[in-house]
């Protein structure tokens, strides 16, 4: 959520829009509010505007809509080229650009910050998936080899499903003597003879 407002200092505004629900935690150990509004949690008694959770080696983040408008729109529209020179989260060069441009007359304030505080937090959030994935692909180190299909269980006369793919990223879960438990890079879960794996 870092950077979310385009001006320093002010108070954000959350409504739901007409099709959209507010957010019921019922798991509130396993799940984490990253924004929250009191006059939703007022209105609605749900007070979550963005919330996450993890799931297998990824997460999952829930956003309401529309999420995010200025107190500022609340009263008189301001024409988002006046208050350009504001825009903290713009450098001098964009602050130009945007108050040339046709957008900065025909936009509000509040447009332009609820447009940037939304590209802001999906662009932290596809800049923390990048980091995300050099560490799991760290952890998917491994390749199933010899057609070995996966089993139900370390029994070695379980039932078995078909093999991962000769390409697939295979990550060990756990070990039991010569079995191991592993999961492709498909979501696959399965044990198989140690002796399968190698090194990708």
């Amino acid at each position: 959520m870092t950077g979310m407002l385009l001006r320093k200092g002010q108070h954000p505004q959350w409504w739901l829009e007409g099709g959209s629900y507010p957010i019921d935690i019922i798991d509130k150990q396993r799940v984490q509010v990253l924004a929250h509004s009191d006059e939703m949690g007022s209105k609605y008694k749900a007070a979550p505007v963005v919330v996450r959770f993890k799931h297998e080696d990824g997460e999952v983040i829930h956003v309401v809509s529309h999420f995010y408008r200025q107190m500022g729109t609340r009263g008189p529209a301001v024409a988002a080229g006046a208050a350009s020179t504001s825009f903290d989260g713009l450098s001098e060069k964009d602050k130009k650009e945007f108050a040339a441009s046709p957008a900065a007359a025909a936009s509000t304030v509040g447009d332009v910050e609820s447009s940037y505080a939304f590209q802001r937090m999906t662009t932290n959030i596809v800049t923390g998936k990048q980091k995300a994935n050099k560490v799991l692909e760290q952890q998917y180190n491994m390749r199933v080899t010899g057609g070995a299909g996966l089993r139900a269980s370390p029994d070695a006369v379980a039932p078995t499903t078909p093999a991962p793919a000769p390409t697939a990223r295979v990550k060990v879960l756990e070990r039991r003597g010569r079995a191991a438990r592993v999961r492709d890079d498909a979501g696959n879960e399965g044990w198989l003879d140690s002796s399968a794996l190698q090194a990708y």
